[in-house]
């Protein structure tokens, strides 16, 4: 019998979620009742790589010295091959808390990432292709009509693009109709940028997105050099990582073996008594 969600009464009688079950079950199909409690996660594992025999809990139904359990056992085709499951009356699962990283360059780069590199390339070429094309115009204007008018050089026109970028204004403008149209488009490229880029940037620093993770699974956690897991003790992870998959040569004891012995027992201090006190390292 599990020991979790049960409570053992003076008179050899169980209740709670686990001790229900046990008194439905002996009602239905009318047998005396006589148990073990499993402490912890005494499940048991093979004797040997080579061995079909088990130790713990599942060794006793293999010998036949038990008839039944209601505990919390996963199945495994190395389980099932030695005792059969019934259907499951209780599903646990197991969460992994990972502490939030805070993205550092995303915190440097806070007012520039609103938009792709590209955008802002565009936006600077965009302003040179239009000083470009507005001293060119000026030029064309007095080849075909003459005038005292100083022309609009390339440095002048430059300067009218970058007041259009900062939202300076300018103390003049170009004479020639053409040229004025040049410039107010200058003018007006950079306003719908900036509106664009106000919006976006107001979405990404509402949206505090953490910063990636490095791994996806227990694999790759147990190749991470600077992160540290931490486990509760004598909790089903550290039980079947340090006790149940010794010796297994599946792939899934190793990955659990290596996570154990590569990043969780790095720090003595990563098994805690508690969730609270892990949530709180």
């Amino acid at each position: 019998v599990f020991d979790f969600f049960s409570t053992f009464l003076p008179d050899d009688g169980i209740t709670g979620y686990v001790g229900d079950i046990l008194t439905i079950l002996k009602r239905a199909h009318n047998f005396t009742l006589s148990y073990t409690i499993l402490e912890g996660y005494a499940y048991g594992k093979l004797v040997s790589p080579t061995s079909t025999e088990w130790t713990g809990m599942v060794g006793e139904l293999q010998r036949g010295l038990a008839d039944l359990t209601v505990s919390e056992l996963s199945i495994t085709k190395e389980r099932s091959d030695v005792i059969a499951y019934t259907q499951p009356v209780y599903i646990i699962s197991r969460r992994m808390y990972v502490s939030t990283q805070k993205d550092f360059l995303k915190t440097m780069l806070a007012y520039a990432t609103p938009m792709d590199t590209l955008v802002y390339v565009c936006v600077f070429a965009s302003l040179v292709a239009m000083a470009l094309a507005l001293h060119l115009i000026e030029r064309l204007r007095l080849w075909f009509l003459p005038s005292r008018d100083e022309p609009v050089g390339l440095s002048v026109a430059a300067w009218y693009m970058v007041s259009a970028l900062l939202q300076q204004g300018c103390d003049t403008s170009p004479s020639s109709i053409a040229g004025r149209i040049i410039f107010w488009v200058g003018f007006m490229v950079p306003l719908i940028v900036y509106s664009s880029y106000s919006a976006t940037l107001v979405s990404n620093l509402a949206v505090e997105k953490p910063a990636p993770l490095p791994f996806s699974n227990l694999l790759q956690l147990s190749r991470q050099k600077n992160w540290d897991a931490g486990v509760n003790n004598n909790d089903l992870f550290q039980v079947t990582a340090s006790q149940t998959c010794v010796g297994s040569p599946a792939e899934e004891c190793r990955v659990m073996r290596d996570v154990w012995s590569n990043v969780v027992m790095r720090n003595p201090g990563n098994i805690v008594n508690s969730y609270s006190q892990g949530l709180e390292k």
